[in-house]
């Protein structure tokens, strides 16, 4: 499990952070994801929806909790960077046009705050993800760090091929936004 706060996705996960950043310019249900090169400051941002939230909350723990992503929309002003990020580089989305998250055990809700541990599934590899979400008012705000290499997505990737400087995008990469849980 490698899980550090930083972007779900598609689902969302990875260490925890208390500085939770959303801007206040999304849909609902639509959150935004973020790329950088892996040794530079250059970055890239766009967006993805939500296809499905289901959850079961009471006053103090999140019991159930499913969000469906839908790949499809993976979204970026960029037409061409829009279309290999669906490729086969990276989300294959002609193959695999919807990711998951769904919790594996009870969250207790503290402060506003919640530790949520879960089956993420991008490209249909799962992995146990740990990640620390704020609750407010029925909706869920997420910032967090996804090792992309755990699901298979290793284009250009610094750690896999270690001698690739300027091209080389980093490892992991930032979903944020919030979620109504209604």
């Amino acid at each position: 499990m490698k899980i550090q706060f930083t972007l779900l996705m598609s689902l969302l996960l990875l260490t925890s952070s208390t500085s939770q950043k959303v801007p206040s310019t999304l849909k609902s249900n639509q959150i935004y994801w973020t790329g950088k090169a892996a040794f530079n400051s250059y970055t890239l941002t766009g967006t993805i929806d939500i296809k499905r939230v289901s959850s079961k909350i009471t006053t103090n723990s999140i019991e159930a909790l499913t969000i469906e992503i839908d790949m499809t929309s993976l979204n970026h002003e960029n037409p061409d960077l829009k279309r290999h990020l669906k490729s086969k580089d990276f989300f294959e989305v002609d193959t695999y046009n919807s990711s998951s998250f769904v919790l594996t055990k009870p969250a207790d809700i503290k402060d506003g705050q919640a530790t949520l541990t879960g089956v993420l599934t991008i490209k249909n590899k799962k992995q146990e993800e740990s990640f620390i979400v704020l609750i407010k008012d029925n909706q869920l705000q997420l910032d967090i760090a996804v090792n992309r290499i755990d699901y298979g997505i290793t284009f250009n990737s610094p750690t896999i091929f270690e001698k690739m400087k300027d091209q080389a995008i980093a490892d992991e990469f930032q979903l944020s936004g919030i979620i109504d849980l209604n």
